[in-house]
């Protein structure tokens, strides 16, 4: 039964919970004086293969939370070192250790701390008071691609959240398949430039955005398009497109994230040349 109950919590454990399961305080003070269970704070165990950064949002007095919660769940989250804990309100605002951001869902009544890692909801209610709004869109977008959540559940989720908030799920797309994707279609949104996500087209398949009839963007993440063989694959469709009268531009993830300023200024430059808007060849 303690295997099963240390498997399901990451290897992190607390007392009241080895109590409820049965475990006497003999047995527990045996397991500490073993090594198979170590303190981490008042109240709280790991076991010695326990998850480093649980273990030590744990240690911080909080759960794992917001874009480190999410990422461990395989959704897209902005790219960060820091360590996101959200702690209950007697241990809010005491000093964290270095590479630990303490992070609050607006509600500052949120909860105890009673597991060591957030749920998907808490974590995401969390990461929207700590990104903007188009990187908000982005992990909500990967939340749905991935069925981790359904729109329902997300609409039941920020029914009381501020209107800027609620307003964000009208700019949500489950389509997207990547957070680099899902940010490039907000911004060109806000510019009046309207996307298609995963456009089908005849003998290619989806590409990542679609401009008007014929401009397409394909959108290389971190984790894909890097072996040779994909890198491959992607010129072949690029030059099958481009055969069928498309118009191909090809982001990488750095694009986006680092140099967006001068990318949109091309994109426009063909978007206002109307080069999205031509025919296409005859197949």
């Amino acid at each position: 039964m303690i295997d099963q109950l240390l498997s399901e919590n990451l290897g992190i454990v607390r007392r009241a919970q080895l109590i409820a399961a049965g475990i006497e305080p003999q047995e527990i003070r045996r397991m500490l004086a073993g090594g198979s269970l170590g303190r981490l704070t008042h109240g709280w165990y790991a076991t010695p293969t326990a998850d480093r950064d649980v273990a030590r949002a744990v240690r911080a007095d909080g759960a794992l939370t917001c874009l480190s919660a999410l990422a461990r769940l395989n959704v897209w989250v902005p790219t960060t070192q820091t360590l996101h804990v959200r702690r209950s309100r007697q241990h809010s605002g005491k000093k964290l250790p270095p590479g630990i951001k303490e992070c609050q869902h607006r509600n500052k009544n949120a909860g105890r701390v009673s597991r060591p890692v957030d749920a998907i909801g808490q974590a995401l209610l969390s990461a929207l008071c700590c990104v903007d709004a188009d990187e908000a869109v982005a992990i909500m977008d990967s939340i749905l691609n991935k069925g981790l959540l359904s729109m329902a559940d997300l609409i039941t989720l920020l029914e009381h959240e501020p209107k800027s908030s609620r307003d964000l799920l009208r700019r949500v797309d489950e389509r997207a398949e990547s957070g680099t994707e899902s940010l490039a279609r907000c911004r060109l949104a806000r510019l009046g430039i309207k996307t298609t996500p995963q456009a089908e087209i005849d003998g290619v398949g989806r590409v990542d955005l679609l401009i008007g009839h014929r401009l397409v963007l394909e959108i290389d993440s971190i984790a894909h398009h890097t072996s040779a063989e994909n890198y491959q694959n992607d010129r072949a469709r690029d030059l099958k497109l481009v055969g069928l009268g498309y118009l191909v531009v090809r982001l990488t993830y750095q694009d986006v994230i680092d140099k967006w300023d001068e990318v949109v200024q091309q994109i426009l430059i063909l978007v206002r040349a109307r080069k999205h808007k031509c025919a296409l060849l005859a197949r």
